[in-house]
């Protein structure tokens, strides 16, 4: 089975937007907490992606920019 490559972090924060949009017109408070919740979390795996990205694989020589 070929694995699928890691979704890049803007994928990550589309999601995120797209919660909170959609917490926009959600009726309650608690449906709009959970949407924020969830956005939140898209943006931490944004976040976490970036990282991991800027961390040299194991046996490189790190680069200097």
């Amino acid at each position: 089975m070929k694995e699928k490559p890691m979704p890049q972090p803007s994928e990550y924060r589309q999601r995120a937007q797209e919660c909170v949009e959609l917490a926009q017109t959600v009726r309650t408070s608690e449906q709009r907490v959970i949407l924020l919740h969830i956005a939140e979390t898209w943006l931490r795996l944004a976040n976490d992606s970036v990282a991991t990205m800027r961390k040299p694989i194991a046996g490189e020589t790190p680069t200097l920019n």
